[in-house]
């Protein structure tokens, strides 16, 4: 065989080779880009959250969810009033006390500085 003909051989094999392990880095960058695609399309897939419901619906469920809540904000009502009138009461006697205590300490300075 020629030489020539050999050497442009070994010039092809080696220009083969080079590109092998360039298509074989290509594909390792390209792989480890590409490994976790499936998680990555999970990851990104969208779901729909929100649902268009009927008015309808949204109204039955408002005076379902009201006349759940209305008995028991009535009982909270009636409670906050109870409350209040107790602590009003409460409020009356400790004036009353304080107004007694004062007119009592009025009378003990007096009968106190006659007895000088």
């Amino acid at each position: 065989m020629n030489s020539n003909y050999l050497y442009s051989l070994q010039g092809c094999v080696s220009s083969l080779r080079m590109s092998v392990d360039l298509l074989g880095s290509s594909i390792s960058a390209l792989d480890s880009g590409v490994s976790d695609l499936a998680r990555i399309k999970t990851v990104l897939k969208t779901d729909r959250v929100f649902e268009v419901v009927p008015e309808s619906d949204v109204n039955a469920l408002k005076d379902n969810l009201a006349g759940e809540i209305e008995p028991m904000l009535i009982d909270l009502l009636k409670q906050a009033d109870a409350a209040i009138s107790k602590l009003e009461r409460r409020e009356r006697s400790l004036v009353a006390k304080a107004q007694l205590q004062e007119v009592r300490l009025q009378q003990s300075s007096r009968s106190g500085s006659r007895d000088v």
